[in-house]
């Protein structure tokens, strides 16, 4: 115990136990903590809208350190009540500081240049992503799926938006604005959503299903 680390330059406590019975395929459990500026998390994994994020996240992850046993991965359980992260996204994903949404995140690495994530929050969201190691460093997203409670890798590249939401824009994520961040404009493929508000180029629309395919710069 009391040791220290750090990921992306900031600092992170560190403690160690051995595993226990409960614990198959577990050699040792390192409990870490720390509180990461949400821009340098945004950078590294080339988040989506990285200028729309800000604050700080406060978490802790139980680190799982494999044995040598075949299939054996790495898992890391991050939680953390986001207290500190702000967006300036539309609904559903809007955030004020100082409001909690509990995130709940596993993290499993089954190949050295890529890693798994799934997880939830507080207001219903669930997620489920991959991101590939990049030639130059770093990692971005190669595939995933955002939806209302249970989220599921895709099959493709690409990121998957579904669910039922009570409004939207469309402009907000897949018009002009979105663009302008360069975030899900490159990896947004498909929207696959029930709006009870649909707004698009001005007019509103009422009880609304979005069944949408992205191919380039046209969508179907």
């Amino acid at each position: 115990d009391g040791r220290r680390g750090r990921f992306l330059d900031e600092p992170v406590q560190i403690g160690l136990r051995p595993a226990i019975a409960a614990e198959p395929g577990v050699s040792h459990v390192a409990l870490l903590a720390g509180e990461t500026p949400v821009p340098k998390l945004a950078a590294a994994f080339s988040l989506p809208f990285p200028d729309r994020l800000g604050g700080r996240m406060a978490w802790t992850a139980p680190a799982r350190v494999p044995t040598r046993a075949p299939d054996s991965q790495l898992t890391i359980q991050v939680a953390s009540d986001l207290a500190g992260v702000t967006t300036t996204l539309a609904e559903p994903l809007a955030k004020a500081a100082g409001v909690a949404d509990p995130l709940a995140v596993e993290v499993r690495f089954p190949a050295r240049d890529s890693f798994r994530v799934t997880g939830t929050l507080g207001r219903g969201l669930g997620f489920a992503l991959r991101f590939a190691g990049r030639d130059n460093g770093g990692y971005e997203l190669e595939r995933g799926e955002l939806a209302r409670g249970t989220a599921r890798l895709p099959a493709e590249p690409g990121l998957v938006i579904r669910g039922a939401l009570p409004a939207l824009r469309f402009e907000d994520w897949v018009g002009a604005g979105a663009a302008a961040t360069g975030g899900p404009a490159e990896r947004l493929r498909r929207l696959d959503l029930r709006a009870a508000r649909f707004g698009i180029l001005g007019e509103l629309f009422r009880d609304v299903r979005i069944d949408a395919t992205r191919a380039g710069d046209e969508w179907t």
